[in-house]
């Protein structure tokens, strides 16, 4: 299955949820809330990659809960 990998700061481009900061918010908490999955950062420090297909099984909560510490 192929996906498109948008940068973080695009994702409004094609999608109006979630805002930009929540995005943020999700990225910063990537490790308690599973987001990592979702997320990457390959070279560039600061641009994000989101998989598309990723955030929305994520979204739909096909994902293992993280408790919160």
């Amino acid at each position: 299955m192929s996906t498109r990998m948008i940068p973080a700061s695009q994702w409004s481009r094609y999608h109006v949820w979630p805002t930009h900061r929540g995005l943020k918010r999700l990225i910063d908490l990537r490790k308690r809330n599973g987001f990592e999955r979702v997320c990457s950062q390959p070279v560039k420090r600061g641009q994000w990659l989101i998989d598309e297909a990723a955030f929305f099984e994520w979204a739909r909560g096909d994902r293992e809960e993280v408790a919160n510490v």
